[in-house]
């Protein structure tokens, strides 16, 4: 509900009373060429993907007899559940009501059912229609302060605002998050006195892939989506599933995605100095 929330309060500052939606395709998506959308009708339905989601079967197959290093172990898929219905168990707050009429918080399924009928809804925190290549293309603009190419998304001035002062807090009691004034996430490497980073999870793979990201900013979506950029690497990275994988807590697929294109950066990086003498190139 926060999108609706921060939706009403933009329609009010904005002069021609506009949506989030609306101030996106006109001021940003369209002018810079951009596939992000955030409530669309005027498309031909050949350019969209139907989102399609995860079963449990499917889900408790990979569990038991799955081999790949992304499928949840049974043990996990356990605990997981067991947690949640723990949490709700224990919890003492009064359950709360639909954020849809008609569809329950738990009840994903029916979500994705409204989203790929109602592409023209606007739930600014939890829908969009966009390409990968139009989020990567917009956060190569973030990655660049605000300008790219000779086109101006946002102002020196504006930009730095965005990203000031980011403060530490935890998500789901052990998700730690550094937001920023502007509501930007910053994935930070913890110190030596804490050995928390962003990860949701405790292992020292886990910790380690965050770790490799450290720098990036923005956030991921349910069920496997990400997208994020890196000003001091100037890397704009958007990765999106059509299937929403909810076992997927802290969008690993997405975010060892993001690693190899760091990598591949990286390599790029280092081949472009290779003419440079052996002693002066800072990469050799």
């Amino acid at each position: 509900t926060r999108g609706w929330i921060i939706n009403e309060v933009v329609r009010r500052a904005d002069p021609r009373g506009r949506t989030v939606g609306q101030i996106l395709r006109e001021e940003i998506s369209e002018p810079l060429g951009l596939d992000v959308y955030i409530g669309i009708s005027d498309k031909p339905k050949e350019r969209f993907a139907d989102l399609t989601f995860r079963g449990i079967i499917d889900v408790l197959q990979k569990a038991a007899y799955g081999k790949s290093e992304d499928d949840v172990s049974l043990t996990s898929l356990l605990s997981m559940l067991y947690g949640l219905v723990m949490a709700g168990i224990k919890s003492e707050d009064p359950t709360p009501p639909a954020p849809i009429a008609g569809i329950p918080l738990v009840r994903v399924d029916k979500l994705i059912d409204l989203l790929n009928t109602k592409r023209d809804i606007e739930i600014p925190s939890a829908n969009s229609n966009s390409s990968a290549r139009g989020l990567a293309k917009l956060g190569a603009f973030m990655a660049a302060k605000g300008k790219l190419e000779n086109k101006q998304l946002l102002s020196r001035p504006a930009w730095d605002k965005l990203h000031k002062n980011p403060t530490d807090r935890y998500l789901f009691a052990n998700f730690k998050t550094s937001f920023t004034q502007g509501g930007v996430n910053v994935i930070r490497v913890a110190d030596e006195t804490d050995d928390n980073t962003n990860a949701d999870d405790k292992s020292t793979k886990m910790k380690n892939l965050f770790k490799s990201l450290n720098g990036f900013v923005g956030w991921m979506g349910l069920g496997g989506s990400v997208f994020q950029w890196h000003p001091d690497m100037e890397i704009g990275f958007a990765y999106i599933p059509t299937q929403l994988d909810w076992t997927d807590i802290a969008n690993t697929k997405g975010l060892k995605l993001e690693q190899k294109c760091i990598e591949c950066a990286q390599k790029l990086k280092r081949g472009s100095v290779l003419w440079m003498d052996q002693e002066e190139s800072p990469l050799s």
